[in-house]
């Protein structure tokens, strides 16, 4: 309970995100106990979607009154709502975004993989720029798998490390930005 004991001495509550990864199914019975506690402990529990949040509360009935749906969303200093006649007039290929580390934990590569089998799926699929914003132990196989398996319909980019100002203008071109984190700690 350290988080706990943190969050007394600092007074700041205790917030946990949960993504399906503390399902009984993937704890051991030993495990169970103690993730028990955590819930209990915790001052909020963040889920990323509302369905999620029902079923995370049927399983864990002790933890509904702290649960609550706080989806993925990006902080409101890189982003701003697009006028809805601009987002009408955007022409020329989607612009998919990876912003994180570039490692096996954060999913870059199921960015490219589905964006691959989208083009494969799709009669008449738009063209598609990919870019990578970040660095990391992938980024060396990344871009070698990459450059030899690219087709012309998928433009793929790699902009390493950006400053705050640059990466905003980032979020701001993207069409769709991708977060597949197998978890996420939201830089904490």
């Amino acid at each position: 309970n350290s988080a706990r004991l943190i969050g007394e001495i600092f007074g700041i509550p205790f917030v946990l995100t949960e993504h399906r990864k503390s399902y009984p199914q993937f704890i051991k019975p030993d495990e169970l106990k103690i993730y028990g506690k955590v819930l209990k402990a915790a001052d909020r529990i963040l889920l990323p979607s509302e369905s999620f949040r029902r079923e995370f509360c049927t399983i864990f009935p002790y933890a509904k009154p702290k649960a609550i749906f706080f989806p993925n969303i990006l902080s409101s200093i890189f982003t701003w709502p697009l006028d809805s006649d601009k987002s009408k007039s955007v022409v020329g290929p989607v612009k998919i975004l990876f912003v994180g580390n570039l490692i096996d934990m954060k999913g870059p590569q199921f960015v490219y993989d589905g964006c691959r089998e989208f083009l494969g799926m799709v009669e008449n699929p738009p063209d598609i720029e990919l870019s990578f914003v970040g660095v990391g132990a992938l980024s060396v196989n990344l871009k070698k798998k990459l450059t030899t398996s690219i087709n012309d319909r998928l433009v793929v980019r790699f902009a390493g490390a950006l400053d705050h100002n640059t990466l905003r203008l980032e979020y701001d071109a993207a069409t769709l930005v991708c977060l597949p984190s197998k978890s996420e700690t939201f830089g904490c």
